[in-house]
C-alpha cells in the first residue's frame, strides 16, 4: 500500500468514526457542556473541520486559489488552535451548518490528496510542525488528531448519558 493509500485510509477510517458519534445525537446535545465538560460536540467538530484543513493542506502543502471558500471565514476565530468552547450557542454555527462544513473540507482534502502525485507525500511540508517534517507525516497526524477529538466527543456523550459505541 503506498504511503498516499495509508494517508488516505486513516482519515476516511477516523472520519467513519467520528460520524458513527454523532448519530443520533439531538440537536441541544451538540452544544451541552455536561457535568462540568469543558467543550461540547459542536466545538469539538468545528475545530476538527478546521485542524484538517490547515493541517492536511495549508501546513502541508500551502493553500492557493483552489481553496477559496472551502473552510468557512469565522473558523480559526470559533475553533482554531487555543480557542475556548463557550456554553453561548449563539456564538456557533448550526448543526447542519457544521455538518456541511466538515463534510466538504473532508471531500476537498480527500480530492486534493489524490490528485497530488505519490512523491508529494515524502517532500518537506509548508509548514512543519514538532517532529512532523514532510507532507506525509502531517496528513496522517491529521487522521490521529481526528482521533483524539472523537475521544473527546465519545466522553462528552457518555456525560450525556449515551451508551458508548459497539
Amino acid at each position: 500500500m503506498s504511503e498516499r493509500d495509508i494517508s488516505l485510509n486513516l482519515l476516511e477510517t477516523a472520519r467513519q468514526y467520528t460520524l458513527s458519534l454523532l448519530d443520533g445525537l439531538a440537536e441541544d446535545e451538540w452544544y451541552a457542556m455536561p457535568g462540568g465538560s469543558p467543550s461540547h460536540i459542536a466545538w469539538q467538530i468545528g475545530h476538527i473541520t478546521f485542524a484538517q484543513f490547515g493541517l492536511a493542506i495549508a501546513r502541508s502543502f500551502g493553500t492557493g486559489p483552489q481553496d477559496e471558500g472551502v473552510l468557512p471565514d469565522n473558523y480559526a476565530e470559533l475553533f482554531g488552535k487555543g480557542t475556548q468552547p463557550s456554553a453561548d450557542r449563539a456564538r456557533y454555527p448550526t448543526v447542519a451548518q457544521l455538518r456541511a462544513a466538515l463534510d466538504r473540507v473532508h471531500s476537498h482534502v480527500m480530492a486534493w490528496l489524490r490528485a497530488v502525485p505519490e512523491q508529494a507525500f515524502r517532500e518537506p511540508a509548508a509548514e512543519p510542525i514538532l517532529h512532523m517534517k514532510t507532507r506525509g507525516d502531517l496528513v496522517r497526524f491529521t487522521a490521529l488528531h481526528e482521533m483524539l477529538h472523537a475521544g473527546q466527543i465519545g466522553l462528552i456523550r457518555r456525560l450525556l448519558g449515551k451508551p458508548p459505541l459497539r
